[in-house]
């Protein structure tokens, strides 16, 4: 998502492109309808109730269209796994097609995908090298007395798969957590990322959550009812209530 809306940043950058990047976040979204509706709502907020047919609307404003257009697509897994997964891809042909190829699109995604008439090219994010990984870690490292001590971060970044977010969580744990008990708790359940990112940060909010006292636990789980933000005055509500 960080990449995603650094790519959209960069486009609109270039004023000789005179181009339109709308953004779409499609993490909760799972079948063509539900996708067309977000990019319908990136370009226009007038619509105050779902559309009937959200893809034809989506081709009607394609043929209209006289600009370039692209669509940032962040996080299209759910459609690209799903039953509608062909749908989507001709959905996003179609409406390069009736543009006149003034639409394009920017997605991202965990698993790659083809198509032959979109032809994406493939742009692959690679592991972050054993010292960026170490920067990351370091930078979440509060204490700066921790910080100079530690002696084996290489094995800490290897247990994480080099994942930022993974890395992020280890290094602010290593503030109230010895270098080699989280050592020996993540090798206890390695962090692998060759199959699956997802895991390595699963895994590591896990190994975060265990450190938490029974109490903060209860809380912690008390706080997850909230969708979104919450104040003060709802988290006293919910911890009295229990």
């Amino acid at each position: 998502t960080t990449v995603a809306r650094e790519v959209a940043h960069e486009l609109l950058a270039n004023p000789e492109s005179e181009r339109t990047v709308l953004f779409c976040s499609l993490v909760t979204k799972g079948n063509v309808s539900e996708v067309a509706t977000e990019m319908i709502d990136s370009f226009s907020r007038i619509h105050s109730h779902v559309p009937e047919n959200p893809e034809q609307l989506l081709k009607d404003w394609s043929k209209q269209t006289k600009t370039h257009v692209t669509f940032v697509l962040d996080n299209a897994d759910g459609v690209l796994e799903s039953k509608e997964r062909s749908s989507f891809l001709q959905m996003l042909s179609a409406m390069r097609r009736l543009s006149r190829q003034n639409v394009t699109f920017v997605v991202t995604s965990r698993k790659k995908f083809n198509d032959s008439d979109l032809q994406p090219t493939v742009v692959e994010l690679e592991q972050a090298s054993v010292e960026e990984a170490k920067n990351i870690l370091n930078s979440r490292v509060s204490d700066q007395d921790v910080r100079n001590k530690l002696a084996r971060s290489e094995r800490i970044v290897e247990l994480c798969g080099g994942v930022p977010l993974a890395l992020c969580i280890a290094g602010s744990l290593l503030s109230v957590c010895p270098e080699e008990k989280l050592i020996k708790d993540l090798e206890e359940e390695p962090l692998t990322v060759l199959d699956d990112g997802e895991t390595s940060v699963e895994n590591m909010i896990r190994t975060s959550f265990d450190f938490l006292t029974k109490l903060q636990r209860d809380a912690l789980i008390l706080m997850s009812v909230f969708p979104g933000q919450f104040k003060l005055v709802a988290v006293e509500a919910v911890m009295k209530a229990s």
